[in-house]
């Protein structure tokens, strides 16, 4: 059984260490729990703070463990379903990651996804290699770029800051995985103190628990660490979806009419919208 993650949470975000970020922690999971109700109603995109300029939302970063499939798996669907609706899009991540279990095979690219492996050590190489695949050529825009970010990197940002400026934070309802994306949100935050958070919310049952746990997440962001967190949408997390990440298939071309492809499609469509691109679905 897991333990406390209040008492964790410095193994697995690696900026959480000191004793007192860990109390902090405690009190943020006190306050996660507590809140039975949700306290916060999301934020409007763009009505909260500053944006970034349109340009810069061809890069989104995404912090992904190692070992995290599933969410590795939502990654590489949203490109699919941005393909899907007239985007070109790309995933990016370190060349590491080629041996690993988190991706399909590069003979899969449906639609014109792809998964472009880049020979990154740091934060600081796999921002450079990410501008350079979102740059316009030909006088065609880029590609927008997801980006696997190992959140290890983000203890040593070097100059990487600005890959963080556009982030999307991917989080199930639960209360530890809350505590979990807090964590993150607050390290995104400090690193990179201008840039743009969003979430989008995994494994609910229903629209109402997303949005109860979004609001639980942003509300202790916002008094803690003076955020304000955007919301990106619900991917359900039907048996089909797992029955796709267990086979490497994408959910929207082997069950396009299913829950998990439609709400995959509204996040995309969430997405490329604040990225400034029209889509033709």
């Amino acid at each position: 059984m897991p333990r406390d993650l209040a008492d964790v949470l410095h193994h697995l975000i690696p900026e959480v260490g000191p004793a007192t970020d860990r109390s902090e922690n405690r009190s943020a999971r006190a306050e996660i729990a507590a809140s039975a109700q949700p306290q916060l109603e999301p934020q409007a995109r763009g009505q909260a703070h500053a944006q970034p300029e349109v340009q810069a939302r061809r890069v989104l970063a995404l912090p992904v463990g190692e070992r995290d499939v599933v969410r590795a798996a939502f990654a590489w669907n949203l490109a699919i379903e941005m393909a899907r609706v007239g985007a070109r899009a790309t995933v990016v991540a370190p060349a590491s990651d080629r041996a690993s279990v988190l991706w399909p095979g590069d003979e899969v690219r449906p639609l014109g996804a792809e998964i472009t492996w880049v020979p990154a050590r740091n934060l600081s190489e796999l921002d450079e290699k990410a501008r350079e695949i979102a740059s316009p050529r030909s006088g065609a825009p880029g590609p927008i770029v997801l980006v696997r970010v190992p959140p290890r990197w983000l203890r040593d940002p070097g100059s990487g800051a600005g890959l963080l400026t556009w982030t999307l934070l991917l989080t199930s309802s639960e209360r530890h995985d809350l505590l979990e994306a807090y964590g993150l949100a607050k390290l995104v935050s400090r690193t990179a103190p201008t840039a743009h958070i969003g979430v989008t919310v995994h494994g609910a049952r229903r629209r109402g628990e997303a949005r109860q746990a979004f609001s639980r997440l942003a509300g202790v962001a916002s008094r803690r660490l003076g955020l304000t967190l955007d919301s990106y949408g619900l991917l359900v997390d039907d048996l089909q979806m797992y029955q796709a990440i267990v086979a490497k298939r994408p959910i929207g071309l082997v069950h396009p009419q299913s829950p998990a492809a439609r709400s995959l499609r509204d996040v995309a469509k969430l997405l490329l919208t604040d990225a400034g691109i029209d889509s033709d679905a």
